[in-house]
């Protein structure tokens, strides 16, 4: 569901679209990342987890994250909680229980990328 509403927006972007952490490990190397937006609910290799390994690879450690996620601020601190630097984005919704890796098409800025109004609205609602 989250590929069909990427491929509809008008975006500057290549998304590659992985159901686990563990495909994130596994593949993230051969490609040439620029943002990773994770759940941190998901089954196996949770989005804590995923994190916590890419922080600790040194070519992923500035890897920025983008945090989409029905958990609340309170049941993240309880489960360990996440770095400040990440941007997190609140859902309702069911069907982020999936990791995207963004590959820009060209350069954009990411600021005026994570404004945009139909990615808002997909990743809030």
């Amino acid at each position: 569901m989250m590929q069909g509403h990427f491929s509809s927006w008008d975006l500057p972007i290549d998304p590659i679209f992985v159901t686990s952490a563990i495909e994130v490990l596994l593949d993230l190397s051969m490609i040439k990342q620029h943002l990773l937006i994770t759940d941190l609910n998901m089954s196996g290799i949770d989005g804590f987890e995923l994190i916590k390994k890419l922080q600790a690879h040194p070519q992923f450690s500035g890897l920025p994250i983008l945090v989409v996620t029905g958990l609340s601020i309170q049941e993240i601190e309880d489960r360990g909680g996440c770095h400040r630097r990440f941007i997190f984005f609140k859902s309702q919704s069911t069907w982020v229980r999936c990791v995207v890796i963004v590959k820009p098409s060209f350069l954009c800025d990411m600021a005026s990328l994570l404004s945009h109004k139909q990615m808002r609205s997909a990743l809030l609602n």
